[in-house]
């Protein structure tokens, strides 16, 4: 008898060992495991010893409503929309010959950033004035053949000539005025351009404040380099944020900010494709009271089952609970000691959690543990 409890003894010491808590969980008198980290479900473990012998440790989970439940947490940043980042360049080959503004400078819209000459733009402003001036004379001179030929004073061959050379000039002007548009110099300017140093003003697109200054006096600058100065306005800004696809439920979205703050926020739009690799998409979002947010911002965003979207109701699992076969998906149920095998219907599941509903409503109910790993029960002969 002595020899059988010093036996049992030494079993048990064994199974401790083989049960002890992995690192960042605790392990409480009734042997509940309860995880350190955040998000995660408390489980139970208990410890079986097959006929041929083998010991066995099953988790359990215990089923969490789903109604209100912290389903995902995931990074976020917001972003700040185009309306609100401007940058200022020459469209042409330029010469800074003053710079007006300093980073931290509140500008408005049109207020004048840097003094310019682009060449080109001044050639153009000749182009477009000579032109007309051309055109004005063509004009002139067509009606005075007009009125001769009327009278059979003048030849139809030099009425051709007119308007083909009147064609010709105003072919010039347009040709100038579309040069004049693309470095943002407007057709009145051309002729106080062409009369006066040839200096353009490069003018701030948005309301804001310039965050960089690059310009010096004197640098020429090449067209498509870097800008000559950028700005930063203010306004509403989009949360961008990577989430499971989750079908019709219907989730309510929460942005934990660095300093304590928590914002409510909704979705307003979702990439329509997935990421294959791991069953993602992106996803954007507002404040829900449109509250403006700065650009760059990042925090976490927790997404939580609003409600069901049917009468069945959910519940929350991990997701190692789920036993896929025969078409099927199931999970060990343990309710008052008595094990048993329960159809269910997965609505969503991602981030190592599960949503899910019994096919049989009375099947599943609160104070219910599933397996953690339910292919270690295959030898109780449980069927579904």
């Amino acid at each position: 008898m002595r020899c059988e409890r010093s036996k049992g003894l030494a079993l048990g010491v064994l199974l401790l060992g083989l049960t002890g808590c992995p690192r960042g969980e605790v392990a409480t008198e009734s042997n509940t495991v309860v995880s350190l980290d955040a998000g995660a479900v408390a489980t139970k473990t208990d410890t079986q010893v097959s006929p041929e012998g083998e010991v066995r440790s099953l988790a359990w989970a215990p089923l969490l409503v789903g109604d209100g439940a912290l389903l995902w947490e995931v990074p976020a940043q917001s972003l700040g929309s185009a309306q609100q980042r401007g940058e200022v360049m020459p469209a042409f080959r330029a010469q800074v010959l003053q710079v007006l503004v300093e980073p931290g400078q509140t500008v408005a819209v049109g207020e004048p950033l840097v003094v310019v000459r682009m060449p080109e733009v001044l050639r153009a402003a000749g182009a477009y004035v000579a032109a007309g001036l051309r055109v004005s004379a063509h004009n002139q001179r067509r009606e005075q053949l007009v009125s001769l030929r009327g009278e059979g004073l003048a030849r139809l061959s030099d009425l051709a000539e007119v308007q083909a050379a009147l064609a010709e000039a105003q072919a010039a002007q347009k040709e100038a005025q579309a040069v004049l548009a693309a470095a943002g110099v407007t057709t009145s300017e051309a002729p106080s351009l062409c009369e006066g140093s040839g200096k353009v003003t490069l003018r701030s697109p948005i309301a804001g404040v310039v965050t960089t200054v690059t310009a010096s006096l004197g640098q020429l600058v090449e067209p498509g380099g870097a800008a000559l100065v950028k700005l930063s306005g203010k306004g509403s800004s989009r949360v961008e944020a990577r989430l499971p696809d989750a079908g019709t439920l219907q989730l309510r979205y929460e942005l934990q900010l660095a300093d304590g703050r928590v914002l409510a926020l909704r979705q307003v739009s979702r990439a329509p494709m997935l990421d294959p690799r791991d069953g993602m998409a992106q996803t954007w979002l507002v404040a829900q009271n449109d509250e403006p947010l700065l650009s760059g911002l990042s925090g976490r965003l927790r997404v939580r089952l609003d409600k069901s979207p049917t009468e069945d109701r959910l519940w929350l699992v991990p997701a190692r609970a789920l036993r896929l076969g025969d078409g099927q998906v199931t999970v060990l149920r343990q309710r008052s000691g008595q094990l048993r095998t329960v159809r269910v219907k997965v609505a969503a599941s991602a981030g190592g959690k599960a949503l899910l509903s019994a096919t049989d409503a009375s099947e599943l109910s609160l104070g219910d543990r599933v397996a953690l790993d339910p292919s270690l029960t295959e030898s109780t002969g449980e069927k579904p």
